[in-house]
């Protein structure tokens, strides 16, 4: 689906021997539409990953500035940020105790990335896995959400194996395939008063 979005892994003995593994790794890809090269490009087709959610009281009008005194409108973009933290991501996963250690900026992370590894291991529940982080860092977002799927990644190779897994990424791994902090473009319109109160408002991401 992007540029760097990891198609398969591969488990060595050693982290060189994974490397080369999958660096010999060959498949056929198949040439599709690339709609998204801006983000309103991407807005217009629709090209959305995730939840949409949306945020509505009262009604707008079908737009803000019906029967508005004044009325402005307009629209702000903003490029995204990359998190250059000192550790990349790692996991370790171990399957006969059901038990891993990985990366994390919030604690509270720990419990989606137990909830991932279950759902990726068949016959685990969530109950019985266990994530350590042995130490937090960062509070910038960094390793918040993006470490999920690496935990997940790590949990499954344990079971295959029968022996304890690690997965680490090297820097460039790192940034290409996490996707961190996104740009964002919005359209915006309001309406107010001779007085300066707001009467309606319409922002479109």
């Amino acid at each position: 689906m992007y540029y760097g979005h990891p198609v398969c892994w591969v488990l060595g003995e050693t982290s060189e021997a994974a490397r080369v593994g999958a660096h010999r790794r060959r498949g056929r890809l198949r040439p599709a539409a690339v709609v998204d090269h801006d983000r309103p490009e991407a807005i217009a087709a629709e090209s959305f990953q995730g939840a949409r959610p949306v945020l509505r009281r009262g009604d707008a009008g079908g737009g803000a500035g019906a029967a508005c005194a004044h009325v402005f409108e307009g629209e702000f973009e903003f490029a995204g940020q990359e998190h250059f933290y000192l550790e990349t991501n790692a996991r370790a996963g171990a399957a006969s105790t059901r038990t891993g250690r990985s990366s994390s900026s919030p604690a509270r992370s720990t419990r989606p990335r137990r909830r991932r590894s279950s759902r990726t291991c068949s016959g685990w529940r969530s109950h019985e896995v266990t994530v350590q982080c042995l130490r937090m860092g960062g509070g910038f977002g960094g390793k918040e959400m993006q470490p999920h799927g690496y935990a997940a990644i790590a949990a499954l190779g344990a079971p295959l194996t029968g022996r304890p897994v690690r997965l680490r990424l090297n820097r460039t791994q790192d940034i290409t395939i996490s996707g961190k902090r996104h740009g964002f473009h919005a359209t915006w319109k309001v309406g107010f008063d001779d007085d300066g109160t707001l009467q309606r408002a319409d922002r479109r991401r």
